[in-house]
């Protein structure tokens, strides 16, 4: 229980600090993407004598994973809050579903791009449901 919710935990801090360094410090998905997981790629490798194997190989896979979320466009998800959430699901389906990726090249960019997907079919669902409301009174 503890390990997922670390790696949830570091999945949403990974999108949301990714999507903070590329559009509000302007330095771009890709440079964004690379900062962060190089930062904790060395903290995990300065520190790998002290932290366990599913941690120390876990959760830079998924720090890098999940800051593939925080490389979406600002005109996809405009808040912060739906980055966070986009970095949670991303967190469920890696933790679900990675022994089906197997073997499947991409499997880390394709998991986050359904992250994304959830979410922004998530938001737009809620707002056709929002203006269906105000269309009955």
């Amino acid at each position: 229980m503890v390990f997922e919710i670390l790696i949830t935990i570091a999945s949403t801090l990974s999108a949301l600090s990714t999507y903070f360094i590329s559009e509000r410090l302007n330095q771009g998905a890709v440079r964004a993407s690379a900062l962060v997981t190089f930062v904790v790629s060395i903290i995990f490798l300065l520190l790998s004598k002290w932290i366990s194997d599913p941690y120390y190989t876990q959760i830079p896979v998924v720090v890098f994973g999940a800051s593939f979320v925080g490389m979406v466009s600002s005109k996809i998800l405009q808040q912060y809050l739906s980055v966070a959430f986009s970095g949670v699901i991303f967190s469920i389906i890696y933790l679900n579903l990675s022994p089906y990726f197997s073997g499947v090249g991409g499997a880390l960019g394709t998991t986050a791009c359904i992250a994304v997907i959830c979410t922004y079919g998530f938001l737009e669902l809620r707002n056709i449901l929002k203006n269906k409301q105000h269309k009955k009174f």
